[in-house]
């Protein structure tokens, strides 16, 4: 079981470089940095929460969802097990190696925004990995129905208003504060939240025990569709 897992973090890894998952994430760190290291520290710490959840966005969501559509296309999906055993370890394997791009990228990133004293790695680890790991859910739960990026991407852009949706209200948009609570990735914004200031023990609270609820389920999301498109194959 161990080994397995281990050659299918590796084998991820491998394939996400090939594919220069690790340029474009190179790529997208460099251009951060310098779109906005001059801005106010103020600022960065208004927007930082909201940042990070962007940034994660595309680390996880779409880099799982292009993925997939790669081993689709190379038809290396017909090697994974049928049994509930086969397809944890998958979904492991791709949580753990996303998780280590999203890290190093965002890590970078934040200690050269803020340095690396004035951040709260607690929260910030807890952020990135429960985000991180809603995001990679939902996004192998949604793309495992398409065979091509032209089909995920319009139905993926539309589940995303929704993920995205609790970032509106750092940009002053007034709406029921409930749905910022109840949202996907919502209570990891709160824990984002505390990454660049105050550490908030009540909002820490909540937000990773909201994030487990919805990593359960977009598990069987995630579980469900992968059964029914995958393994059974059918075509909708």
């Amino acid at each position: 079981m161990y080994y397995k897992l281990k050659h299918a973090i590796i084998g991820d890894i491998k394939i996400q470089y090939k594919y220069k998952f690790y340029h474009v994430g190179i790529f997208m760190m460099i251009l951060w940095v310098l779109i906005l290291y001059n801005l106010p520290k103020e600022l960065l710490k208004q927007y930082y929460a909201p940042f990070l959840l962007l940034n994660l966005n595309i680390g996880t969501f779409f880099f799982v969802g292009g993925l997939i559509l790669f081993e689709k296309s190379e038809r290396t999906l017909d090697a994974i097990l049928v049994s509930p055993l086969g397809f944890r370890r998958y979904v492991i394997s791709k949580l753990v190696s996303l998780i280590i791009l999203a890290l190093v990228e965002n890590t970078f990133i934040t200690i050269f925004l803020f340095g690396f004293v004035n951040v709260n790695w607690f929260n910030y680890l807890l952020s990135v990995i429960v985000i991180s790991v809603i995001y990679i859910l939902f996004g192998i739960g949604l793309v495992v129905k398409y065979n091509g990026i032209s089909d995920f991407l319009f139905p993926a852009i539309l589940f995303n208003f929704v993920l995205e949706f609790p970032s509106l209200y750092y940009f002053g948009l007034d709406y029921l504060p409930i749905i910022r609570y109840i949202t996907p990735t919502g209570p990891g914004l709160l824990l984002a939240d505390s990454i660049i200031g105050d550490f908030n023990v009540i909002n820490s609270i909540f937000g990773i025990s909201i994030s487990l609820i919805w990593i359960i389920v977009a598990f069987k999301y995630a579980d469900r569709r992968f059964t029914r498109y995958i393994i059974r194959g059918e075509i909708s």
